[in-house]
């Protein structure tokens, strides 16, 4: 009985995908698992087409609504993209374009900061371990959601400080989050945040 016993532990600590992998209580909360709003600005690096287009965004977000507006390029500057949980629309000064629904679309990268923190929420984690990132010992989440992979390295403090999207095993975005401010339920109000993280 006891050889069994010792049998299944090894098995499961060898085996990929079984046991702990990053050595935490599988009890412990993840950062920010009940998130209900946030406030965050990031630089976003898009891999699509062949090619890589950068953007400076920030995002107003709850489950329910997000507000993105575009920083950089100077060129989109100003461009705001609002989605209501159904549809999106683009707005630029006076001009406003219904941008659809986005059931069944691809992602796009302007809701790339509002995907992040949904993921954020209420993805489902797969992998969980620490790495040091930017000189910081950072706890490193994996979420899987219906459309993609998000892995998201959060600060000591719970605070997100980089995202990587995955499609299919393709990397499409890279976030790095210069501000963050975001706040749980439950909390009344009260904000983890992080300023000028960058």
């Amino acid at each position: 009985m006891k050889r069994w016993m010792l049998f299944a532990l090894l098995i499961a600590f060898l085996l990929p995908g079984c046991g702990n992998k990053a050595g935490l209580d599988e009890k412990e909360e993840l950062p920010l698992s009940g998130l209900a709003e946030a406030e965050i600005k990031a630089d976003v690096l898009c891999h699509m087409d062949g090619e890589v287009r950068a953007y400076t965004l920030s995002c107003a977000w709850t489950a329910e609504a997000a507000v993105v507006v575009v920083e950089a390029p100077e060129a989109l500057a100003g461009l705001v993209a609002s989605w209501d949980g159904k549809s999106m629309q683009l707005s630029y000064q006076d001009m406003v374009l219904d941008a659809g629904s986005l059931a069944g679309r691809g992602l796009s990268p302007a809701m790339v900061l509002p995907a992040m923190a949904a993921a954020i929420q209420s993805g489902y984690p797969i992998e969980r371990s620490w790495e040091e990132l930017a000189d910081q010992d950072c706890l490193r989440v994996a979420y899987e959601t219906e459309e993609a992979v998000y892995t998201v390295w959060f600060t000591e403090e719970n605070v997100p400080l980089r995202c990587e999207m995955e499609q299919d095993g393709v990397l499409l975005f890279e976030v790095t989050v210069t501000s963050f401010q975001g706040a749980e339920e439950g909390n009344d109000g009260d904000a983890r945040s992080a300023a000028d993280l960058g």
